[in-house]
């Protein structure tokens, strides 16, 4: 019998709903709804805040209260008191973690002199209907002109990485800080398939302000199709409070 499932995958923006809006209060309301609708069984989240000091989070937490497993990778220091990085979260325990490190952060070591920190993705295993289904957390540097370097090496591992994994039922997600028509220049199999936004429809605005021309798909969920691994919908949601929009996809397997 086949099983269906839901995972959203966001760029929830958080060290600026935290520091610039309120104290994240909208942000967890918005988490709230989308359980209320959507019911996802995994969420692909970047840019979470985890305390240094007490290793709390205010989203982690919340998740918690939900019943989900977390499981958080920091990349850097925000500022004193928030280390910066991206959360697999699922209703089932994975079978197994793997963090892979990407390359250096660049963004911590030019901006806030933070030396030593990588950006990494997670690769998360569950185990279902007799079959292992495997979520990839990813996430790019920024393509701002210092980063460019850093930003194409990580590219370059993550391809890597990717082609040498032994996983059929593969959907990996996340920010890739790549427009649309710089995705494709991946080196990836030809055994995935790619959704994003579109130009009616992006997943990233400037500041999250439509009156701002400055727009992309950042964001990408890319599928295997070798295995038992089928699509069913596939959506961009509004993207408040974030500047991202979470994309939502459902799959049967």
């Amino acid at each position: 019998m086949d099983i269906e499932f839901t995972v959203i995958f966001w760029n929830i923006w958080e060290a600026v709903q935290c520091g610039r809006i309120d104290d994240g209060t909208f942000l967890k309301q918005r988490l709230e709804q989308l359980i209320d609708e959507y019911d996802p069984d995994y969420f692909g989240l970047n840019e979470v805040l985890v305390d240094k000091q007490t290793g709390s989070s205010p989203v982690l937490d919340f998740f918690k209260s939900k019943g989900y497993y977390t499981h958080f990778t920091e990349f850097s220091p925000i500022h004193e008191t928030w280390m910066i990085g991206s959360t697999l979260i699922s209703k089932q325990k994975p079978s197994t973690v793997v963090e892979h490190p990407l390359g250096p952060d660049s963004q911590a070591q030019r901006q806030r002199n933070h030396h030593g920190f990588h950006v990494k993705a997670i690769e998360g295993r569950f185990k279902t209907n007799d079959q292992e289904i495997t979520i990839w957390v990813n996430y790019l540097q920024s393509l701002l002109p210092s980063d460019w370097l850093p930003h194409i090496r990580q590219r370059r591992t993550f391809e890597t990485l990717l082609a040498e994994l032994d996983a059929k039922n593969l959907i990996v997600g996340g920010d890739f800080n790549e427009t649309k028509y710089m995705l494709p220049w991946l080196r990836l199999p030809k055994r995935f398939k790619r959704l994003t936004g579109t130009f009616i429809n992006p997943t990233w605005r400037l500041e999250a302000k439509r009156r701002y021309l400055v727009q992309s798909n950042y964001d990408n969920i890319i599928y295997s199709t070798d295995g038992s691994l089928r699509l069913e919908s596939f959506k961009v949601l509004p993207r408040s409070p974030s500047d991202h929009s979470p994309l939502i996809a459902t799959f049967k397997v």
